[in-house]
């Protein structure tokens, strides 16, 4: 026992001498059970082991097989003198003893899952890994067995395995709910989404919330929202939300969240914080941005020095133009993490805007000097040289991003930026065109090519036609994006 301590204290020596000295006591009239014997042995290896003493901990463990030969602990110590093989780098050897542990005896699981572990870790062998398992359920077709199976299934990413093999299962425990809430999320990864909706449904309370997530991402909103309806409100409250989100309805996801703060306790931390978040993008979409800052700081109250939440308070406070607050927001998060590049790109474009252009171009440059890819730090960049008139020092920075990823549309975009200041009208659209297409880069370089489009017309026309075409391709996701295409629209009608 007192070895036991020392060894939770992390004092590994001291439990190794506990345990020799237990071992040399164990000849009274009231000695230790095998079992316990078992563990005693076991723990002075442990202890042995964590100090680096490996030559004395075998030397132990074969003390320990020649004391317990022939009972049911002898099996329990060839898996640890295999766990100290593979700690000591022979996994072959470590292979070796462990598989000598047949089915049957005591510690055959333990082994076999030992084996899987090396299998996969160490030696990468995904098919062996899966075979350790098979031997399981081969020796003991057993509910556990095959859920062990499954799950080494898509360990390797073999998901249509699993799922027979999860089948399986079920017909051996068919009314378990949370056996048939797991095979639904299996399921939902193999997009067999009509089955993962039965074994949600067949799952009863369990699987309520994750049929209602799933009904929501194929756009059945009734049908998820009935599904809530035997579930308390502050657990289906963030689901529920995303229904009323969904069918366009923000200010009812908001009365929900609302709804569910009202009673949750205060010492509930995490999901006051998480709604109060919520609350305030729900705020943010609306353009009720007084109230979406207040809801980041209630979050902030909650859960003080949350990183991704200070983010998104200074953003807001970028968007309406109270530089101050945004600056104090940032500089309090870089304090904690001074290598926080969203605080540090907040910073460079706050100097950016106050055309605080050196100490731009300097933020900028360290961003860059750290992830050469940060492209919107380098599209930043390439501004803030065009209008320092030093577009020749972007060339370095563009020529490090093009070596790490080169067909990358970020790189495509800021090219075509670059292109289009220094001149190269048809070398800027090549470039702008290669980063239409991408979610985050397609929308502004679509922008850009009309725009040169309708700077470009040579008088017949041809240019404002293909400007035009291009707007229409244009999908704009926020008010931002919409203003620029009811602008570019009207220049159109100009042109």
């Amino acid at each position: 026992l007192l070895g036991a301590i020392q060894r939770h204290h992390g004092d590994t020596q001291a439990c190794a001498q506990s345990m020799r000295t237990a071992l040399s006591l164990n000849k009274g009239e009231q000695p230790l059970s095998v079992s316990e014997l078992g563990t005693l042995y076991l723990e002075l290896v442990a202890s042995l082991t964590a100090s680096g003493n490996t030559k004395e901990a075998a030397q132990a463990l074969a003390e320990g097989t020649r004391a317990l030969e022939g009972t049911e602990q002898e099996s329990r110590l060839t898996v640890a003198r295999g766990e100290l093989a593979a700690v000591s780098g022979d996994y072959t050897a470590a292979l070796t003893l462990l598989a000598t542990v047949q089915p049957g005896e005591p510690y055959f699981l333990q082994a076999r899952k030992k084996m899987a572990e090396i299998h996969l870790y160490k030696l990468k062998d995904e098919r062996a890994f899966a075979e350790c398992y098979k031997q399981l359920v081969t020796s003991k077709p057993s509910t556990e067995n095959l859920l062990l199976l499954g799950d080494a299934y898509m360990a390797i990413q073999e998901p249509e395995l699993a799922v027979e093999t999860y089948e399986k299962a079920m017909k051996s425990s068919s009314s378990d709910p949370k056996l048939s809430a797991r095979l639904g999320r299996i399921l939902v990864k193999c997009h067999q989404y009509g089955k993962a909706i039965k074994c949600f449904r067949d799952a009863g309370a369990e699987g309520s919330l994750e049929l209602a997530q799933l009904l929501v991402r194929l756009g059945q909103l009734e049908a998820a929202e009935n599904a809530l309806t035997d579930v308390p409100l502050s657990e289906k409250a963030f689901i529920l939300a995303k229904v009323r989100e969904k069918s366009g309805d923000i200010q009812g996801a908001m009365m929900v969240l609302k709804e569910a703060r009202e009673g949750l306790g205060a010492a509930e931390v995490g999901l006051n914080a998480r709604m109060c978040a919520q609350l305030a993008e729900y705020a943010s979409a609306l353009r009720e941005h007084d109230s979406a800052i207040g809801f980041y700081k209630r979050a902030l109250q909650y859960q003080p020095g949350d990183a991704h939440m200070e983010i998104a308070l200074a953003k807001l406070y970028m968007q309406v133009n109270d530089w101050s607050s945004c600056q104090n927001v940032c500089s309090t998060l870089l304090s904690r993490d001074p290598d926080n590049e969203p605080a540090l790109l907040m910073l460079a474009d706050l100097a950016y805007r106050r055309v605080d252009l050196p100490a731009a171009a300097t933020h900028f440059a360290t961003l860059l000097t750290r992830h050469p890819t940060y492209w919107v730090a380098l599209a930043r960049l390439v501004e803030v040289y065009r209008r320092t008139a030093q577009l020749s020092q972007a060339q370095p920075f563009l020529q490090a991003a093009a070596a790490l990823a080169p067909g990358h549309p970020g790189l495509s975009y800021c090219t075509g930026l670059y292109e289009w200041y220094v001149g190269n009208v048809n070398a800027a659209l090549h470039h702008f065109n290669s980063a239409r297409g991408d979610s985050e880069w397609g929308q502004q370089a679509l922008h850009n090519m009309v725009e040169l489009c309708l700077a470009g017309d040579s008088g017949d026309g041809a240019s404002v036609s293909t400007g035009t075409r291009l707007l229409s391709q244009m999908s704009p996701h926020t008010a931002d994006e919409e203003s620029n295409v009811r602008l570019l629209q009207n220049f159109v009608l100009l042109a």
